[in-house]
């Protein structure tokens, strides 16, 4: 007897799209006017059309919000997409303000805010590896850094040590434990302030990236 077998694939809804807001530029040198833009990151494995898509800013402490829709734009599997002064109808406060990602259900899919914001600087999701042994140290968070705009953002070390010594452009921080000693690089930071450190052998606590001649320091967390 012959036997034959169907298999009937049902199909399935569709995995709510994974779009993320990764980066935003709210304040550049300057008149701010056409300059700012927000980034989104697709992290699904389809395209999504955001024809309907909305980007809110609310002030908490005003009571305020704007909306405005993302129209005739599409954005890749595993993709960035930068929205710009073509399509940013209002300009990003540059303090106090939440930013919300609203897909064609109403649902706020993706928020973000700052009290306040550094000029020319993006506000970036960022990730954060133990200096220690190289293990996800905690979360991603949200940093002030250098604009990435369009492109995956650097991840960031988190480094507890003391600086054996220190000049006017690199000191040598030696992270605890293990016995490890790292060159970090740094701009912009108080060069007295770190001697004195070196001096009294504090511990800090920092924030560093990964550059082409090394570490660069990004912040001081904490000092003890």
């Amino acid at each position: 007897m012959f036997v034959l077998t169907v298999i009937l694939e049902i199909p399935t809804a569709n995995a709510a799209p994974k779009i993320f807001i990764t980066e935003i530029f709210p304040n550049p040198k300057g008149k701010d006017e056409k300059k700012e833009w927000i980034e989104l990151f697709n992290a699904g494995n389809e395209p999504v059309n955001l024809d309907d898509w909305q980007i809110s800013q609310t002030s908490p402490k005003q009571k305020k919000t704007q909306n405005f829709y993302i129209k005739n734009l599409k954005i890749d599997a595993k993709s960035f997409l930068v929205i710009d002064k073509n399509k940013i109808k209002k300009p990003l406060k540059n303090k106090d303000n939440t930013i919300s990602l609203i897909n064609p259900s109403g649902k706020s899919v993706a928020k973000i805010h700052y009290d306040s914001s550094e000029e020319e600087k993006g506000f970036s999701l960022i990730k954060i590896i133990d200096a220690k042994n190289g293990s996800i140290a905690s979360k991603s968070t949200w940093i002030w850094t250098p604009p990435s705009k369009g492109e995956k953002n650097k991840d960031f070390y988190y480094m507890e040590g003391k600086i054996l010594s220190a000049d006017s452009k690199t000191f040598i921080f030696l992270i605890e434990p293990p016995a490890k000693q790292t060159p970090i690089h740094y701009k912009n930071i108080n060069t007295l302030l770190l001697k004195i450190f070196s001096k009294q052998k504090t511990t800090l606590t920092i924030l560093a990236s990964k550059e082409m001649n090394g570490m660069d320091l990004v912040k001081i967390i904490s000092t003890k």
